[in-house]
């Protein structure tokens, strides 16, 4: 009986989109459910990266993720290491020396899926982690486009659009710009939430309230791990609250707007405040780093890309082609979501203006023009040292609204004048895809066959959704509700396409697999050098002075370059040991190597120190088929002073955010009945 009455209180309308869009969550998240499968780039850690790329010989199906195996999971991990031991990984002694963690913002050390890898097996843990944005992605969505009174089948379309479109898929597997910007919708969700109806027809607003839930939402991201994205998304909430409150007491709207920005600073400052120290002591502050920046604005040839997603060709058919990034400036959210939010665009400005000018200002600052270049040229920290391209992160949000929007305009189209105007935005896509099949018949580029073939399918798709639009036009209101849910279903497929095509899923046993290089290693104690890319050393505990970070420490970075070297320099991640200098022998000696790797045959390793020009100082310690393991009878046992400095201060940062935090959430508490929903 109360199971009974319990089912009849569930409203079944409400619920339905979301247990929809968490099936179809599983139907893309088929290959680690069903089969298995990690979702990260293995086949290209055992193939291409030291010591494991001498015993596996794998065809790898994605070169360009690099990034995560050699940089992010070895971070998690590590992360994982720490807290079991019962210790906040503040530090990390195994790379360059000694290096913060925690104040390493990508680490994300306080991010709430950090306490998977405490209860899960390693690979479990890492597969929920990544597959986790796109379900949270969607389901936050969902609620935000329901609460903009969209239908549940026009809402489940934008929540799909926005977790499965080109920035989400194309960062899919580094795990953290899709955690930093998946709580967008969520927190403009609670802007909206305390502004209850009657105080929407009140022309004083005066007792509008912080949302909690927004609060929380800009914190969540701030933890996330990707303080660049996180900037665009608080951007875009202290935007959004602006335009919903423009009614409000300026001053009142002033003070609201200054909590919206400080009050998850300082929940995160734990993890905040060490960040800004690393960052002050970076070697970024040593080059110019605007090149870099520079040459990750967005051509405008290259947004063809969000009609055609390979028209430049494809990293994982290594046919890719262009002056562009596809990881970084993949936008694609399906040519058919692409016709509705178009169409939501011109049909439903006055309800979409927000999100219309959203997109306009996010392409100004990302695609290179003398306003992308003049903001880079502002010198902001973060902002024009990192790749502007990443704004496509927000444009993908606000089209995949527009979306939800033209979606839900299609299927109640009724006036002829309506009408009209949809075929006009028929018309312009159609002379967009003819002008990029007539280019590819008339232009001398020797890639013209590759754009040829990758536009074949998004033709079919587009083709197939024109019927069906013109369909609409003709048919009653039953079977205009079955066409609307097969467009969206041909919308699903094309994402469903283009996500596999990119991401590799790969099997558990090649989850940084155990070698015998790698076995003999770890029974030495003393610093490595040679053997490891990346940060791959960390979960074995083994110490290096290698290392790759974005904010490798401005010291050690120093001990290795040239002042000549810096100047040509944009952009440096790891330390510079040049082969073959006997200033490299005498500089591994100060830094306590003990242990160096190199291959069997001397001579062909990337890192060949030309160590026979040295005596016995180098004696063969182990050796196998593939690697020999050599003693440096003269490494001298000593620390660096300023990373112990850098070290010493990090503990007291993060003592200092851990009381910061603590009083804003007594401020929160204080305040709720009064400012806070």
């Amino acid at each position: 009986m109360i199971k009974r009455q319990l089912f009849q209180l569930i409203n079944w309308r409400e619920i339905k989109p979301y247990l929809v869009f968490s099936l179809i969550w599983l139907i893309f998240s088929y290959p680690f459910f069903f089969r298995g499968r990690i979702p990260a780039p293995l086949d290209f850690l055992v193939d291409f990266y030291s010591p494991w790329e001498q015993y596996y010989n794998l065809p790898v199906k994605n070169s360009s993720l690099s990034d995560v195996v050699s940089q992010i999971i070895p971070w998690k991990l590590f992360n994982a290491q720490e807290l079991k031991a019962g210790r906040i990984p503040i530090w990390n002694s195994y790379n360059l020396g000694g290096t913060p963690q925690l104040g390493n913002w990508q680490s994300g050390v306080f991010y709430p899926t950090t306490l998977l890898f405490l209860v899960l097996p390693e690979t479990m843990a890492w597969s929920f982690h990544i597959l986790l944005q796109p379900l949270l992605a969607g389901l936050f969505m969902l609620l935000f486009l329901r609460s903009l009174s969209l239908s549940p089948i026009s809402s489940l379309l934008g929540a799909i659009v926005f977790s499965y479109g080109g920035f989400m898929t194309s960062w899919f597997e580094w795990g953290t710009l899709g955690h930093a910007i998946l709580w967008l919708p969520l927190a403009l969700y609670g802007i909206d939430r305390v502004k209850s109806k009657e105080q929407r027809v009140k022309s004083n607003e005066t007792n509008v309230k912080i949302s909690l839930l927004t609060i929380i939402a800009i914190t969540m991201s701030l933890l996330a791990g990707h303080p660049q994205t996180s900037i665009y998304l608080m951007i875009t909430i202290i935007g959004y609250f602006l335009y919903r409150n423009w009614s409000l007491n300026k001053f009142r709207l002033l003070l609201f707007t200054n909590y919206y920005l400080l009050i998850p600073i300082f929940l995160a400052a734990p993890q905040v405040f060490p960040s800004i120290q690393v960052y002050m002591e970076s070697a970024k502050n040593l080059i110019d780093g605007s090149g870099w920046a520079r040459a990750f604005l967005i051509k405008p040839e290259n947004l063809l890309t969000f009609f055609s997603p390979d028209f430049f060709g494809n990293p994982v058919t290594r046919n890719n082609w262009g002056s562009f990034s596809y990881v970084e400036m993949g936008g694609y959210i399906g040519i058919a979501s692409l016709f509705l939010a178009i169409t939501g665009m011109f049909m439903t400005f006055r309800k979409t203006k927000f999100y219309i000018l959203l997109i306009f200002a996010a392409l100004i600052f990302s695609v290179d023009s003398p306003v992308s270049r003049l903001l880079i040229e502002l010198r902001i920290p973060v902002i024009s040292s990192s790749s502007p391209s990443r704004l496509i992160g927000i444009v993908d949000f606000g089209l995949a609204v527009l979306a939800a929007f033209g979606l839900n305009y299609i299927s109640e189209i009724s006036k002829k004048k309506q009408i009209k105007l949809l075929v006009k935005i028929i018309i312009a896509i159609t002379l967009v895809f003819s002008g990029m099949w007539i280019w590819t018949y008339i232009s001398n580029n020797p890639n013209v066959p590759v754009t040829r073939r990758n536009l074949i399918f998004p033709s079919i798709i587009f083709s197939a959704a024109i019927a069906i639009i013109v369909n609409l036009f003709f048919s009653p209101k039953r079977v205009r509700s079955l066409l609307i849910i097969f467009y969206s279903l041909l919308s699903i497929l094309d994402l469903f396409r283009f996500y596999l095509k990119f991401n590799p899923f790969a099997l558990s046993q090649y989850w940084y697999p155990d070698v015998p290089v790698l076995s003999e290693l770890r029974k030495r104690t003393g610093r490595v050098f040679g053997g490891f890319e990346g940060n791959m050393n960390i979960q074995y505990q083994i110490k290096t002075i290698e290392g790759y970070d974005p904010l490798i420490n401005k010291e050690i970075v120093r001990m290795t370059y040239t002042p000549e070297e810096l100047s040509k320099k944009n952009r440096i991640v790891s330390p510079d040991f040049p082969k073959g200098d006997p200033a490299t022998i005498e500089l591994l000696n100060k830094m306590g190597v003990k242990w160096i790797v190199d291959y069997s045959v001397p001579g062909n390793g990337p890192w060949d120190l030309r160590l026979w020009n040295y005596g016995d100082q180098f004696r063969i310690d182990w050796k196998d088929a593939s690697y020999q393991i050599l003693y440096n009878t003269k490494a001298v046992a000593e620390e660096f002073e300023p990373i112990i400095k850098m070290k010493d201060s990090q503990y007291f940062l993060f003592k200092l955010g851990l009381a910061v935090s603590a009083v804003a959430c007594f401020g929160i508490l204080f305040g709720y009945k009064k400012y806070v929903k």
